[in-house]
């Protein structure tokens, strides 16, 4: 949005842009005369989205939650000619709302295959697929209508851009609780999932055999100290 705002009313000379929650914004311009120019220049859109202009008020409520009328624009598919003169054309889109202005390519008719009119909506109210109107022979026409975007309203928390089936204050808060097991017999066995390590004991032989050293029995001694190690060996690999 701060890109936006600057490429659109950067000339106007922009000092500074700061934001006040979601989808609000308060750009402070160098002098007041620029701030009234962008006010009173009319609608503006961002993405075919309507931008709510007003000016700066200490005791304005900011609470986007407030707009109770929006403008958007529809378009009239296969629309007759005929039809498109500003009072016909304002006298048919008039049921959906106030009609605002027909663009540019329909005032001048340079593109005939739809005529698109702004009309200024009731954020809530229902808006029709088609619409009904008696031509000159008193004959009943249907006329469907086409959206660019639509004043989507949360009927649980009154926020813009999504419904109440998908709200988020509607699921309530999740509830975190420990994972559970159930045995055999229908019992719940409640486990962190965390398995004690297991010490591992190796049995290693340990001879302590004490003999008499003597010219006889110096060769006894070393062969049982020999078997002895070999022992430890096996046990340790």
């Amino acid at each position: 949005m701060e890109g936006y705002f600057k490429r659109i009313w950067g000339k106007m000379g922009i000092d500074k842009i700061s934001t006040m929650g979601k989808g609000i914004f308060i750009v402070r311009f160098n002098n007041v005369e620029d701030s009234l120019k962008i006010v009173n220049k009319g609608f503006h859109f961002f993405d075919q989205k309507p931008l709510i202009v007003k000016l700066w008020d200490p005791d304005m409520d900011v609470d986007k939650n407030m707009v109770k009328m929006v403008p958007i624009w529809v378009k009239l598919p296969g629309l007759p000619f005929k039809y498109w003169g500003e009072k016909s054309l304002f006298k048919i889109v008039g049921q959906m709302g106030k009609v605002i202005r027909m663009d540019d390519a329909t005032q001048a008719r340079d593109r005939l295959s739809y005529a698109r009119v702004m009309v200024e909506v009731v954020v809530q109210s229902q808006l029709l697929e088609v619409i009904q109107f008696c031509n000159e022979h008193g004959s009943i026409v249907d006329q469907k209508v086409e959206y660019e975007w639509k004043p989507v309203q949360c009927g649980k928390c009154s926020g813009f851009g999504h419904d109440t089936d998908t709200c988020r204050k509607s699921e309530g808060k999740k509830k975190w609780v420990k994972k559970t097991d159930i045995d055999q017999e229908g019992f719940t066995m409640v486990t962190n999932h965390k398995v004690a390590p297991v010490a591992s004991t190796i049995d290693i032989p340990v001879h302590n055999t004490f003999m008499v050293l003597d010219e006889q029995g110096v060769e006894g001694v070393e062969e049982q100290v020999t078997e002895d190690k070999d022992a430890v060996d096996v046990a340790e690999g």
